[in-house]
């Protein structure tokens, strides 16, 4: 039940019936033209030579989609660390200091893992901004000429810089590290968001994929497969071929599979439990 389910095979069962719909008609034409058929014999060799070009396109496709997938999981969970550790300098330093704006600046550092999934994701995410900040910082949110991380990061490195002189130096410097972190990792995901791979390699491995699969029921027909024998194996090379690409696909746009939603709630579950030790007697 789940393979029916999927969505990879529901995507690649399409182009599957369209292989198998025209191997039946090549079967069916080559079949009652013997010279066609005759011809048709040299095939058999050169179809052999289809795949080796076509496994090493799909495996540098899928290589790179793959590296891509695992370079963004890396971004996002140094991101959400960085809220994290952001959120313990913020409630040991400056809560003590400036309830208000320290208050303030973990509300931005609460929201930020949802804003990113909703940047990442092209979700609306004003309803979160207008239910969780005053009408003050919404409307500084709303009429910024940037995007809303990026407006956010700017917000929290000028509370930052208000609270400047009367923090440590090495808070202030731990705080200024964490806004730059997260600038960069922004940054990267929006590099990575914006660029995918080049869509000339990919309608490449695409022809070269129908190609192939095209002249294979040729081929199989020219070494007298039986019927059988030829839809049998033209169904199982396509699913894989093709499955290999739908999978290099879906993986290339990384966003839509980074469990962001859970990320962002432990994010900000961490935010809260670290303003909530800080209000709590300690040991002395």
């Amino acid at each position: 039940v789940k393979w029916v389910l999927s969505p990879t095979a529901r995507a690649i069962v399409p182009a599957v019936v369209g292989f198998v719909a025209w191997s039946c008609l090549v079967v069916f034409v080559m079949h009652r033209s013997p010279l066609i058929t005759e011809n048709a014999s040299s095939f058999t060799g050169g179809i052999g030579s289809f795949t080796a070009p076509l496994s090493l396109l799909l495996a540098l496709k899928t290589n790179r989609a793959l590296n891509r997938l695992l370079e963004a999981r890396k971004l996002v969970g140094q991101m959400f660390l960085a809220t994290k550790s952001m959120s313990g300098v913020t409630a040991a330093y400056i809560l003590p200091i400036d309830v208000t704006k320290a208050l303030l600046i973990g509300r931005y550092l609460a929201v930020y893992g949802w804003i990113m999934k909703g940047y990442f994701r092209e979700e609306d995410v004003a309803p979160l901004i207008r239910a969780v900040f005053p009408p003050e910082e919404v409307q500084w949110l709303v009429n910024s000429p940037s995007d809303i991380p990026t407006s956010i990061l700017y917000r929290l490195r000028q509370l930052v810089a208000s609270l400047v002189p009367e923090l440590p130096r090495t808070a202030s410097q731990a705080l200024e590290a964490k806004i730059w972190q997260l600038e960069s990792i922004f940054e990267s995901l929006k590099r990575m968001f914006g660029n995918p791979i080049p869509p000339t390699y990919t309608r490449h491995t695409s022809r070269v994929l129908c190609m192939s699969l095209g002249l294979l029921p040729i081929a199989l027909v020219g070494s007298n497969a039986s019927f059988a024998a030829i839809i049998t194996t033209v169904t199982l090379l396509s699913y894989v071929f093709v499955g290999i690409d739908e999978i290099s696909v879906e993986i290339e746009h990384p966003f839509p599979l980074i469990p962001m939603y859970y990320l962002a709630y432990c994010a900000q579950n961490h935010v809260g439990n670290q303003f909530t030790l800080a209000i709590q007697p300690v040991p002395t």
